[in-house]
């Protein structure tokens, strides 16, 4: 029996659900499917120096926003044997948006959601790119393109990963998944990540126009977070800089195409 079947059959009874079918999840954690649950196991060494990978900070997020038409309905929160594991409603529909403007209202939406006690702070303000040189050496030539620090950002609910596979849209509407890394900061790091030029060469296969970008700020509800974005975003397309680098120096070479995209946007930023 090999070790995936095993894992399987062990964890399908360790939960007592039906048999598990494989999804196409992130590149970190392993998910299933058993009828209408979505089975997720947390890989115990699946954090790094930007993304967390907690069971107990989704679990508090997916409650916080249950009801609310943002995420996948809670299920159950267990440990197991083999490691935490999430279960929750499956989202049925397609992976990522046809409407860019519906995933600016979405985030818009949850960036007035109060924040969950148990979600950890993040990074704002300076600290963003002090969190960003520590991923990279002190020789590393996107110090030399280092933006200056920016002072004043607000705290809020925030995902930190709303990448283009990270969306389903169904009859139901637009939902965001994946929530293993959330937390309380700046709505301009969620605005920032979802336009990323790295980070949708890696899971959109393709960089968001200058038009779509346009129009996905138009959309946001709330002009000054948009307005800080186009005044402060820099600081979090150079951390997503530094660490598509540091990827590219643990042996992940897909993230080589994605750091010279987002060193590109960096130097033509559009509102400079």
């Amino acid at each position: 029996m090999s070790l995936t079947k095993s894992l399987e059959e062990g964890l399908s009874d360790a939960l007592g659900l039906s048999h598990l079918e494989p999804l196409k999840g992130g590149r970190t954690n392993r998910v299933w499917k058993s009828r209408n649950h979505v089975i997720k196991l947390y890989a115990k060494d699946g954090a790094t120096p930007l993304f967390g990978n907690s069971s107990d900070h989704e679990w508090a997020a997916l409650t916080a926003l249950n009801g609310k038409n943002i995420a996948p309905t809670p299920i159950d929160h267990k440990w197991t044997a083999f490691g935490d594991v999430l279960i929750y409603e499956h989202a049925v529909g397609e992976i990522g948006y046809s409407d860019i403007t519906k995933v600016a209202r979405l985030l818009g939406n949850l960036h007035t959601v109060d924040l969950p006690s148990a979600l950890p702070s993040v990074e704002v303000g300076p600290s963003v790119l002090k969190q960003g040189s520590a991923m990279i050496p002190a020789d590393d030539a996107l110090h030399k393109i280092k933006p200056e620090p920016v002072h004043g950002t607000p705290s809020a609910f925030i995902h930190r990963d709303p990448v283009f596979t990270n969306f389903v849209s169904g009859s139901d509407g637009l939902r965001l998944v994946d929530w293993q890394c959330p937390g309380k900061g700046d709505p301009v790091e969620d605005l920032a990540h979802f336009i990323s030029p790295g980070m949708n060469h890696l899971y959109r296969d393709r960089l968001l126009s200058d038009e779509d970008i346009e129009r996905f700020l138009d959309a946001y509800p709330d002009a000054a977070t948009t307005h800080r974005y186009r005044r402060t975003g820099q600081s979090y397309h150079w951390r997503m800089a530094c660490y598509c680098a540091w990827q590219v120096a643990q042996g992940n070479t897909a993230y080589g195409p994605a750091l010279k995209a987002e060193t590109r946007f960096l130097s033509s930023w559009p509102w400079a």
